[in-house]
């Protein structure tokens, strides 16, 4: 019985010794590797638990198991027996199938191993672009993958440089392409509300009520914005804290509303949309519909020629760019960055700073952006920010920007650079992931920024 389990497993090791030598392009006959059925499983069964616990860590402490990954992961494999069946018939040699997998396989677990640790090291830099630079380490993977597929063809078929690049472009075309177009489902995937709903009841909230009651409360907050003044750029706030199960970001909002208040003459002229129970009884919600109807109305109170509007938002961020709003147990919809362009766009409100403090927050800068507009983030758009997850007055980004740097500089930008050095000492500190805050500035809205700064030092 030893002997049945211990050959297998020794067999095993010599393939993935083998497939790692066949990476590096080290000289490795074929007569190396160890074929049969139960080799072809084991790999198969390895490279599914190699994807398992990176989408596992990837997405850790707080996640679920995404049973539409198993859905993406099969479309995967059958795409990859499809191009191998491909090849072997057009080298008429089906029976071989089960040995070109193998080689194929035997592989992958060193180069996607190399993968990681060279994407790892490349997202703690900062000298360079993290989009582009993941966008460069991928095409490098990428061509190191079908070169050795290319030397896997040549050894096993033994064809002519011609017909081997042909292969791999049927192998790469199969195998490469179609991910791209199908909708990526990882087999885990980020929970936000798992930790909050174990350690907080529910509110106790009369949902039909408070929703009724939302037009009333923007009246109410509304009428008594104080109105704009001839000849004089008025900044005028608006701060939306998304998630409710936090109280980071009512705090962060909140206390960003006073630091205006205080150093930047928007008291009278500053509003809240929050998620939150203490504040569901006198704060509107933070909600697309609410943001659209405030909006509205401070644009009706502006000076649109020559006021600015400074919007915060702040909540959780998604992979796929959509600000959570989360306030059980009401239901409402996650905000994306054309609603908000949408919404800004309609109400004619043409000078803009927009701040948006949550994880992968640079994906709204595109949407957003236009000459007229400055916008500050707490992440790059494939990065995490820090700072969630707890009670305290602030995120990462909130602390060193609204707590620190514009309480001593009223000049957005060169707050913004302060903020940024000192996060990212704090994160080199405590060792995390650098979350790479982001900014892009409007080529018109400096000079009317320096009409407020002028008036305010």
């Amino acid at each position: 019985m030893d002997k049945i389990l211990i050959a297998p497993c020794v067999n095993f090791a010599r393939n993935i010794w083998s497939g790692t030598r066949f990476a590096l392009f080290v000289p490795t006959g074929l007569w190396q590797f160890r074929f049969g059925f139960v080799q072809l499983c084991l790999l198969l069964t390895l490279s599914f638990l190699l994807s398992f616990t990176y989408d596992y860590f990837d997405t850790s402490p707080i996640n679920v198991f995404n049973i539409y990954g198993l859905t993406y992961q099969a479309t995967l494999y059958l795409l990859f027996f499809i191009s191998v069946a491909i090849i072997a018939q057009i080298e008429k040699d089906m029976a071989s199938i089960v040995n070109i997998m193998i080689v194929f396989l035997a592989f992958v677990p060193s180069v996607w191993g190399i993968y990681l640790i060279v994407d790892w090291l490349a997202q703690k830099q900062t000298w360079f672009d993290a989009t582009e630079t993941a966008w460069t380490i991928f095409i490098l993977y990428l061509v190191w993958h079908l070169a050795i597929i290319f030397r896997c063809i040549q050894k096993y078929y033994h064809t002519t440089i011609y017909r081997s690049l042909l292969l791999v472009t049927i192998y790469g075309l199969i195998n490469f392409v179609p991910p791209f177009q199908l909708p990526q489902q990882p087999l885990w995937h980020h929970d936000y509300t798992a930790q909050t709903k174990t350690t907080k009841p529910k509110a106790n909230i009369n949902i039909e009520n408070t929703f009724y009651r939302q037009g009333e409360l923007i009246r109410q907050a509304t009428d008594s914005l104080l109105p704009e003044r001839a000849g004089i750029t008025d900044l005028y706030f608006l701060g939306v804290a998304g998630y409710a199960d936090e109280d980071v970001f009512m705090n962060e909002a909140m206390l960003a509303k006073q630091l205006f208040d205080d150093y930047f003459d928007t008291k009278g002229r500053s509003l809240l949309l929050i998620n939150h129970p203490q504040t569901v009884e006198k704060l509107p919600l933070a909600n697309g519909h609410n943001l659209e109807a405030t909006v509205k109305a401070l644009a009706d109170t502006m000076n649109l020629k020559e006021d600015i509007l400074f919007l915060l938002l702040t909540s959780h961020g998604s992979k796929d760019h959509k600000l959570s709003i989360d306030f059980e147990p009401l239901g409402m919809n996650d905000i994306e960055p054309v609603e908000i362009k949408d919404i800004l766009d309609k109400s004619g409100i043409k000078w803009r700073v927009i701040v948006i403090s949550a994880c992968y927050s640079g994906g709204f800068i595109e949407p957003l952006m236009d000459e007229n507009t400055l916008i500050m983030t707490a992440s790059d758009k494939d990065r995490n920010s820090f700072g969630c997850g707890h009670d305290g007055d602030f995120t990462y980004f909130g602390e060193a920007l609204f707590g620190k740097h514009l309480k001593i500089e009223r000049h957005f930008s060169t707050a913004f650079y302060g903020a940024r050095k000192d996060i990212e000492a704090r994160e080199a500190e405590e060792s995390l992931e650098v979350s790479m805050p982001q900014i892009r500035i409007g080529r018109n809205i400096e000079k009317q920024l320096a009409l407020l700064t002028d008036r305010l030092d």
